[in-house]
């Protein structure tokens, strides 16, 4: 998928926005219209920063240069996703209302420059996103201008490009080994504790224990312990219980604050109390109790009138009236879809308890309805004369043996270490399993050659015809004394894709009749060129002359060599002083990256031996390349191997 992205820069020298046309700066020209730009991101520098309006723009309103974008963009259908500032440098990014569903990890931070990395007014403004998989990240940067600040600027961007950090955008592998960030993660002792979904305040405290005499810090009016005279809602008393010691009042429960986390706040039975249902359950039978008497009063009533009372609300007939409603055992019926799905026998055929009733017979469990043994076994009945045979055949067909299989490979690869089980994860087990089986059957194969290599015998192994296994065929042929097949199918003789039995100028042979020196030729005239004519004899004299001609001339010219083979002789040798000198620079770069390397440990050491939190920021800063092939040698070499036994005696 392919996304157009404008980006637009403006430096505002601390002037407000002015009701001006900004279709040219966004390119959003009337021709544009058609085809707006998915993603626009705009990033303005020197924006107007004083404090208050700083403080208005953050907490209150947007600023003057972000409200008058929004605006602008707002007309061509364009939605914000977000904005960041800081002090005088704004970025805002705004994409098409289509992609803001696929918009994800959102995240916006600010590097400052100015001051020793003190001061906002220089530095950059940096925002990221993630859009249909892909991440995008965006920064606004404002350097120090003039030609005499080049390095300034240049010590700048490095320090912006390594001190851009996007948090809770990345997992990463923590090693316990090797420096970490958790000096930048929230503190244990920092770390806030919530309430449980157990606690909640206390509710019908017992007011009866009251204190007899007065405690020393309770209220001078009241006697409660939990609040002054000040605080006390007792009517104002005359002589207070600080002087009488008389009716004084028993303590507030004074609860905690409960600080919930996020299911603690949610939670739809916070402060229920489970004894209040048995409270509940005594009223309804209370009433239950009540419609009884009223029903017996109500019987005993038309006993003696001899009338029949009309009743509005009858249980009884309400339970009859919705007890048709009720589904047929062993089928389900939906009413809306005209169709039943039985889920038990029919009704018809013949139980399995059934079959045999000889107590001693097979075993039928109620409970799962299942005869696993054929109960016809002690009658003597043949598998194929009766009904019914018993379940055990389920057991024998489908995809059980491999389940099965499957069963004890996980059995066995749980002993070996191998961390798999069937219903927990049967994918992985299964593919597991495949690759067992071929790996099995190659080692099976690789074994085998190897064995037919060491010790011979693979012709033994080959089948033989069938003909001469059995030593007869059922093919009747009957063949003359000429060996001709006088009566029977004779095979049919393999036909060649060329033409046969053509002779071609005046040859009296067929190309390839003739083989000599790698080379095909005429048996008539030995002449190894296909359209030549023939010379029959003659040619054959002529071939024979000439080979002996060409091997008295090749001794005398073996020793001569050709200008391409001195010139391959020469090369050679300029090729190997060239590899000579590059093994010596080669060797001299490896030394200097070993002693750089045993410098590099050095310092790793020195620094992994500091706390984390009292390191220097950015301490283990590397340069911006890639190793290069000396390096990774000589980090291979002073690399220390857990596993290496040695390696203790090179500490």
């Amino acid at each position: 998928m392919s996304l157009r992205i404008v980006t637009s820069s403006w430096n505002v020298n601390g002037q407000q926005p002015r009701e001006e046309n900004l279709d040219e700066w966004l390119h959003l020209l009337e021709e544009h219209h058609e085809n707006l730009a998915d993603i626009y991101v705009i990033g303005i520098q020197e924006v107007p920063s004083d404090p208050a309006s700083l403080v208005l723009d953050y907490y209150i309103r947007n600023d003057h240069w972000t409200s008058r974008l929004l605006l602008f963009l707002s007309t061509k259908g364009i939605v914000m996703v977000e904005s960041a500032r800081m002090m005088g440098m704004l970025l805002i990014v705004a994409v098409k209302p289509i992609h803001l569903p696929f918009l994800r990890e959102i995240r916006s931070t600010y590097t400052k420059t100015s001051f020793y990395g003190l001061i906002g007014i220089k530095g950059a403004v940096s925002l990221r996103f993630d859009l249909y998989g892909e991440s995008f990240c965006f920064i606004n940067n404002h350097f120090t201008a003039g030609e005499k600040s080049t390095e300034y600027r240049n010590n700048n961007y490095h320090a912006i490009n390594s001190k851009t950090l996007f948090r809770n955008c990345e997992k990463q592998l923590i090693n316990d080994h090797r420096p970490t960030l958790k000096h930048q993660r929230c503190q244990p002792e920092k770390k806030k504790v919530f309430a449980g979904l157990e606690d909640f305040y206390k509710k019908g405290v017992d007011e009866e224990k009251i204190s007899t005499k007065f405690r020393k810090g309770a209220c001078e009016n009241c006697g409660a312990i939990t609040h002054k005279k000040k605080d006390c809602l007792e009517r104002p008393r005359k002589v207070g219980a600080r002087f009488t010691g008389d009716d004084i009042k028993p303590d507030e429960l004074l609860p905690g604050e409960l600080n919930f986390d996020y299911d603690g706040k949610r939670d739809r039975w916070s402060g229920y109390d489970v004894n209040v249902h048995s409270k509940v359950l005594e009223e309804y039978a209370k009433v239950d109790e009540a419609k009884r008497q009223l029903k017996a009063a109500q019987l005993e009533e038309e006993l003696q009138s001899g009338k029949k009372i009309t009743k509005l609300n009858n249980d009884d007939e309400e339970e009859e009236k919705y007890a048709d409603e009720v589904d047929m055992p062993g089928q389900k019926f939906d009413a809306n879809v005209r169709q039943t799905v039985r889920n038990l026998r029919i009704r018809e055929d013949t139980a399995k308890y059934l079959y045999n009733l000889d107590p001693n017979s097979a075993f039928y469990d109620a409970k799962t309805r299942s005869m696993r043994e054929n109960p016809f076994t002690k009658n003597g009945g043949a598998e194929k004369m009766v009904d019914y045979v018993g379940d055990n055949f389920v057991r024998t067909t489908g995809q059980v043996k491999d389940i099965a299989g499957a069963q004890l490979f996980a059995w066995e690869a749980y002993e070996r270490g191998a961390d798999v089980h069937l219903q927990a994860d049967p994918t992985k087990l299964e593919l597991l399993h495949k690759t067992y089986k071929v790996k099995k059957d190659a080692f099976k194969e690789e074994q085998k050659g190897g064995i037919l290599e060491k010790y011979g015998g693979a012709e033994h192994l080959e089948s033989l015809p069938k003909e001469l296994l059995l030593a007869q065929t059922e093919e009747y042929v009957e063949y003359s004394r000429s060996g001709k097949v006088v009566k029977g199918q004779e095979r049919a003789v393999t036909k060649s894709k060329y033409e046969e039995d053509v002779y071609l100028n005046n040859h009296t042979s067929v190309f390839g009749s003739y083989w000599n020196n790698f080379q095909w030729g005429y048996q008539c005239c030995h002449s190894f060129i296909k359209m030549s004519y023939c010379t029959g004899e003659a040619g054959k004299l002529a071939l024979k002359s000439g080979v002996a001609d060409i091997s008295t001339s090749n001794s005398s010219s073996i020793a001569q060599k050709t200008l391409v083979d001195m010139h391959k002789e020469s090369f050679k040798d300029k090729k190997s002083k060239m590899a000579d000198e590059d093994s010596a620079a080669k060797n001299e770069r490896l030394k200097k990256a070993l002693q750089k390397e045993e410098e590099h440990i050095k310092n790793m050491s020195s620094l992994l031996e500091i706390d984390e939190r009292k390191r220097a920021y950015n301490s283990l800063n590397t340069e911006n390349r890639e190793p290069t092939e000396e390096e990774m040698t000589a980090y291979r070499i002073k690399r220390l191997r857990s596993d290496d036994p040695m390696a203790q005696f090179l500490k």
